[in-house]
C-alpha cells in the first residue's frame, strides 16, 4: 500500500524529517530581575500576610512608618517587606539574592537584587 507520505518522499516533495532540537529547559521560578531595585507593593504584602481585610497604612514618615490595618478590629500590626520581596518577586527567596532596603523615609522600600 502506497501512503501519501510514500509518494511525497518520492516526488522529493516531503523533506526528510527534520533534526530534533532541544530547548533549553526553563526554570519558571527564577526569574531575571537583574537591574532593579524594585519596587514593594505594601498593601499586597498586608494582604498577602494577614487576609483581605488588612490595607496598609502608613502611621509616621520614618522607613518603619507602615501598618497593616485591619478592616474588622480596627488595629494594626507590622508588615514583614524582606516577605514582601520574595513574595513579590519569587524567583529570589530566602538563600537567594533580594532583600528588602529602605532608603529615606517611608515611601524608600525597594526590593534589591544582588
Amino acid at each position: 500500500m502506497v501512503t501519501l507520505s510514500t509518494l511525497l518522499s518520492a516526488l522529493g516533495l516531503l523533506a526528510a524529517p527534520a533534526a530534533v532540537i532541544a530547548l533549553p529547559q526553563v526554570d519558571w521560578h527564577r526569574v531575571d530581575y537583574s537591574g532593579g531595585p524594585y519596587s514593594v507593593n505594601v498593601d499586597a504584602a498586608c494582604k498577602n500576610q494577614y487576609g483581605p481585610s488588612h490595607s496598609a497604612r502608613v502611621v509616621d514618615g520614618t522607613c518603619n512608618g507602615w501598618t497593616c490595618f485591619s478592616a474588622i478590629t480596627g488595629g494594626g500590626v507590622g508588615v514583614d517587606l524582606q516577605s514582601a520581596c520574595y513574595v513579590q518577586y519569587p524567583g529570589y527567596g530566602p538563600y537567594n539574592s533580594i532583600y528588602a532596603q529602605c532608603n529615606g523615609g517611608v515611601y524608600g522600600w525597594q526590593c534589591v537584587v544582588v
